[in-house]
């Protein structure tokens, strides 16, 4: 597959797996789990992580959004 074939695909939600995300939110910590993906969120990741996980996926854009858990 090459760049005039590749399908376009947005995902229009990214949030970055940070180490207090853990402690912060228990119920997504549990979603992780069963994705087989908790250590990545026990853990945290950097942004350069991030970006390295991205490329490696052939993702060029990422858009963050804000979220406040509503009461704190």
């Amino acid at each position: 597959m090459n760049a005039e074939n590749t399908p376009l695909i947005i995902d229009a939600w990214a949030q970055p797996a940070t180490k207090d995300a853990a402690a912060k939110l228990p119920e997504v910590l549990r979603l992780f789990k069963q994705s087989g993906t908790g250590k990545m969120l026990e853990e945290g990741l950097t942004t350069d992580e991030i970006v390295a996980s991205m490329n490696s996926a052939g993702i060029h854009k990422l858009m963050l959004s804000a979220w406040h858990r509503p009461g704190e």
